[in-house]
C-alpha cells in the first residue's frame, strides 16, 4: 500500500495538471472565439458602412446627374423660347405710352409685389396686392352682392393657370405686343356662358415667362380700343 501511494499520487498530480492545462487551454481557446467574434462583427460593421457610403455616394452622383441633365433641359427651353420670342417680337405691334389726355382721370398704380406700374380708369381699385397677384375690380354700385366685379389680375406666370383661362373661351384670336420692352403674347376672346371679351395674355424676358394678366371690359376704358391703351400704360420692374 504504500509502495502504491506515490503512484497514485503521481497519477492525482498528473491528472490535476492535465486538468488545469486543459482549463487554461479551454480558457484561451474561448477568449481567441470571442475576439474573432468582436473581429468579425467589427469588420461586418465596417462592410455595412463601406456599402452604405457607397449607396450615399451612388445616389448623390444620380442626383447630381439628374440635376445637370434637368438644367440643360431648361437651358434648351430657354434658348428655344428665346430664339420664337426674338422672332415674335419683329411681328409684335409696338404699344406706345399713351397721351395725357387719352388717360385723364386714371389713377397710377405700384406693385412692388408684381413689380408692375400702370394705370387704372375711373370707378375701379385695386382690391388686393400681394405675392400671390395684383387683383382690380369695378365700383359700379349698381352690381349686385354675387356679381364679379373683377376685371384685371396681374399673376406671376403659371402654365396651368393660363390654359383654364384660355379653355374658357368659345372662339379667340391671337395678340402679339411690345410694351415697355417686353413680349406680350396671348388671346382675346368671348368668354363662354358670359360672352364677355377677355383677353388672357403672357409676359416673356429673355426667354422666359414673368407674368399672366388676363382683362376684361370695366366699362370706363374710353373710346377705341381700350384694351390697348390700358395695356400701353404698363411698364415692367422685374
Amino acid at each position: 500500500m504504500k509502495r502504491a501511494t506515490p503512484v497514485l499520487l503521481a497519477i492525482l498530480l498528473g491528472a490535476l495538471a492535465s486538468g488545469i492545462g486543459v482549463g487554461i487551454f479551454l480558457k484561451f481557446a474561448n477568449d481567441d472565439r470571442n475576439r474573432l467574434a468582436s473581429e468579425l462583427e467589427a469588420a461586418r460593421k465596417t462592410a455595412e458602412a463601406a456599402e452604405a457610403d457607397k449607396e450615399k455616394l451612388a445616389r448623390e452622383a444620380n442626383e447630381k446627374v439628374e440635376e445637370a441633365n434637368a438644367e440643360v433641359l431648361h437651358a434648351q427651353d430657354v434658348l428655344n423660347s428665346l430664339k420664337e420670342e426674338q422672332e415674335q417680337i419683329v411681328l409684335a405691334k409696338t404699344l406706345r405710352k399713351p397721351a395725357t389726355y387719352e388717360i385723364r382721370g386714371w389713377k397710377s398704380v405700384l406693385s412692388f409685389h408684381q413689380e408692375v406700374g400702370l394705370f387704372l380708369p375711373g370707378s375701379t381699385e385695386v382690391e388686393m396686392d400681394s405675392g400671390e397677384a395684383l387683383l382690380a375690380v369695378k365700383q359700379s354700385a349698381k352690381e349686385g352682392p354675387t356679381q364679379d366685379t373683377r376685371w384685371l389680375s396681374v399673376t406671376p406666370y403659371a402654365p396651368s393657370a393660363e390654359a383654364e383661362l384660355t379653355g374658357s373661351f368659345t372662339t379667340s384670336t391671337s395678340l402679339s405686343y411690345l410694351i415697355d420692352g417686353r413680349l406680350v403674347t396671348g388671346r382675346k376672346g368671348a368668354v363662354r356662358d358670359t360672352g364677355e371679351q377677355m383677353l388672357v395674355l403672357r409676359v416673356r424676358k429673355d426667354g422666359e415667362s414673368t407674368h399672366l394678366i388676363w382683362i376684361k371690359d370695366p366699362g370706363t376704358l374710353g373710346s377705341g380700343n381700350g384694351f390697348e391703351r390700358l395695356l400701353s400704360t404698363f411698364e415692367f420692374n422685374s
